[in-house]
């Protein structure tokens, strides 16, 4: 999936070709008689603006929906590639997939970036200053893939790889960042394997309209994998989707991260994305512990266009005991919606959000969960 943060940065420019193209998907052919790969579906564009962080920038985009065989009644793969270039001389690479192989027996899911960009810093915690953001740069590469097996209908285990590199850490001597008692400041790698529960009923993979998914992994970064901090993560997220008057569906989820052991700054849990507590900057709060619960109501209004309303509560924590009824912090938001693709169900969507004293706006391709 293409993050709706980043693609904010050009949201006019998308909304625009959203809505004076009607066939933007273009599903080419190319190869009649194979049964290995059938079509592939693309949408691609160009980036631009500008922002203070990184003065003015351009870059290309491209999504991708790929039929890998000739079975009607299997879900699309999809892969997505972003590269972004500024005159501060930063850059991102974004490279994402999920490739399900015939009948699903095997899946394979990556999201791997390379990336030097600055973000807001504000601290650690559940309560930090809005007046402490400062800005840090950093190099990182990050590593993320997965192996999945099934080994009954809609049940799969794998295996997990991550990896997160950070270096060229850059950042105000006398600011909030420097002063924060926290590994990993200077950078360094973080480099871990782990194992994957899965079980996944939906009905499409980008915007479901019936169906349940699950998800369980736990990944220990250890020395002898090269990392330079020793620690376990464990996620946990469920979703439930459901029907409401044929057309419409009411979305529910909570996605849970727990990390024990030495955590690096950037290896924290991290508040606020598109897709999950929409209205906050993502790590505007982090910390070890981090839970949120989150539902949204998809309305379809006419032929391909479609509305939101979406609530969620979320929090961070040092400690699993110090998870709180009273510490949650709200999301509330709506969005508007455009099948861009009606025979594999992608939607483009721009959604509004807001959160405790903050905002945030969207576009992003598929739901937020």
């Amino acid at each position: 999936m293409i993050s709706g943060v980043k693609l904010a940065r050009f949201g006019i420019l998308v909304l625009i070709s959203l809505l004076f193209q009607q066939n933007i998907f273009g599903q080419e052919e190319l190869s009649k008689d194979s049964a290995e790969f059938k079509s592939v579906g693309v949408l691609a564009f160009p980036t631009f603006g500008y922002e203070p962080e990184t003065s003015v920038y351009t870059g290309a985009a491209a999504f991708f929906t790929l039929h890998l065989f000739k079975d009607t009644l299997q879900r699309p793969s999809n892969a997505d590639l972003e590269f972004t270039y500024t005159l501060n001389r930063q850059s991102i690479l974004d490279a994402n997939w999920t490739l399900l192989f015939k009948e699903e027996k095997f899946i394979l899911i990556g999201a791997n970036s390379v990336r030097k960009f600055p973000e807001y810093f504000w601290g650690i915690g559940n309560n930090v200053a809005q007046s402490d953001s400062e800005i840090v740069s950093s190099n990182r590469i990050e590593l993320t893939n997965i192996f999945l097996k099934q080994v009954r209908p809609k049940v799969f285990i794998g295996i997990k790889q991550r990896l997160q590199h950070m270096y060229n850490v850059e950042y105000d001597p006398n600011g909030t960042f420097y002063n924060t008692n926290v590994p990993g400041k200077q950078g360094g790698p973080s480099s871990g394997i782990g194992y994957v529960l899965n079980y996944d009923s939906r009905d499409h993979l980008l915007t479901p309209s019936e169906g349940s998914y699950i998800w369980f992994s736990n990944t220990f970064f250890l020395y002898v994998l090269g990392s330079a901090f020793s620690f376990n993560n464990y996620e946990f997220e469920a979703r439930k989707y459901i029907q409401v008057r044929k057309v419409d569906v009411l979305a529910l989820q909570t996605f849970n991260q727990f990390n024990f052991g030495t955590v690096p700054v950037r290896m924290l849990s991290l508040m606020g994305s598109d897709s999950d507590m929409r209205g906050y900057y993502r790590g505007q709060y982090r910390d070890k512990q981090y839970i949120t619960f989150q539902a949204e109501y998809r309305m379809n209004i006419y032929k391909r266009w479609g509305i939101t309303a979406f609530s969620g509560v979320g929090q961070v924590a040092s400690k699993i005991k110090d998870l709180a009824f009273d510490r949650f912090k709200p999301s509330v938001g709506g969005g508007i919606r455009f099948m861009i693709d009606r025979e594999d169900y992608v939607n483009a969507r721009v959604d509004f959000a807001w959160g405790k004293n903050t905002s945030g706006f969207y576009i992003a391709f598929a739901e937020a969960f």
